[in-house]
């Protein structure tokens, strides 16, 4: 990567910055996929999916706390591990409007075998990061999502 060098435009750095993080996410979000493609399973599925093992049982207005996604896709998402066995909806007789969703066994076994695929894959982006720099990355991006949720 060409890092700007001193003396260049705040907003010059920004767009460089912009277009590191974008490429990043990219280099993660591929890395995942590759791995979890031979289970038919891409990242925002297994983001659902681990939101709902770790979270248990859970609504689907809950998922779209610990996922980006919005309430529909989570839906649709929750209905395809549903058709899998992998997740089972249960509404509530007393308000059929609240889906909870509830892992199965065989969701509950595969979870975390993808779950070491995405720790693999996130081990070797990291390899060569110290956890100082790591944790000085982390309360960069959090002091700017502070800032951009302030603003």
């Amino acid at each position: 990567m060409n890092y700007p060098a001193q003396g260049q435009s705040l907003e010059l750095q920004i767009t460089r910055l912009q277009g590191d993080l974008t490429q990043l996410i990219n280099v993660m979000y591929r890395g995942i996929e590759r791995r979890l493609s031979p289970y038919g399973v891409a990242v925002g599925e297994y983001a659902v999916l681990a939101a709902c093992f770790f979270n248990e049982p859970i609504t689907i207005t809950g998922i779209t706390q610990h996922v980006p996604l919005e309430a529909g896709r989570v839906s649709r998402i929750v209905s395809k591990f549903e058709d899998r066995n992998m997740v089972l909806k249960v509404r509530l007789r007393s308000d059929r409007r609240t889906v909870w969703v509830r892992m199965t066994d065989e969701g509950r076994a595969l979870v975390p075998e993808f779950t070491r695929h995405v720790v693999e894959h996130y081990a070797n982006v990291t390899s060569r990061i110290s956890e100082e720099e790591l944790i000085t990355l982390m309360a960069f991006i959090e002091k700017m999502t502070e800032n951009a949720v302030l603003a």
